[in-house]
């Protein structure tokens, strides 16, 4: 595993904040999707989730796998899910991908509560390998197509949850 990578984030607040967002609305949950999250980068915070049959899917990595967790190399929007999950996540991904709209739009027809998180406001050119920004509500609301039913702004990412029973 790249532990560095894990260390740096480990103790952020929003992944304290998608925790609580998934104990609320998911709290009898089985299956678990993780889309984007960096397993294969060392990204151990599924490890918080081990409660759920869990599968991550996410483009090739160097092959880091981490206990428990079904990786699926795969580009997210070619892939075809082999059921409804219980819980999404899909944590700072959204502002790397293209085509953000059809991503979150997949994501939300793969579960029953979708917990998404981007970088809140953060200046455009903040980072290299962003290719939308700045992201507020209102970006993530065209990009999603409805509110979500609760959301958070920690360590300047915006957690929002969506769920098919609200």
């Amino acid at each position: 595993m790249n532990d560095t990578y894990w260390e740096g984030r480990k103790d952020l607040q929003y992944y304290r904040t998608v925790r609580e967002f998934a104990e609320k609305y998911c709290p009898n949950g089985k299956t678990l999707l993780d889309v984007g999250g960096g397993v294969g980068l060392g990204c151990q915070y599924l490890e918080w989730f081990d409660r759920f049959d869990r599968t991550a899917v996410e483009l090739p990595t160097n092959g880091c796998m981490l206990d428990g967790v079904r990786v699926v190399n795969a580009d997210f929007l070619q892939w075809e899910p082999d059921r409804q999950y219980d819980l999404v996540l899909c944590l700072q991904v959204l502002e790397h991908v293209p085509d953000a709209s059809a991503f979150a739009l997949k994501l939300l027809t793969c579960g029953r509560v979708v917990i998404v998180s981007v970088p809140y406001l953060w200046p455009a050119g903040a980072c290299s390998e962003h290719v939308h920004g700045p992201v507020d509500e209102a970006k993530l609301k065209a990009w999603t197509e409805r509110d979500p039913v609760e959301c958070a702004v920690a360590d300047s990412k915006r957690v929002a949850v969506y769920s098919q029973d609200e």
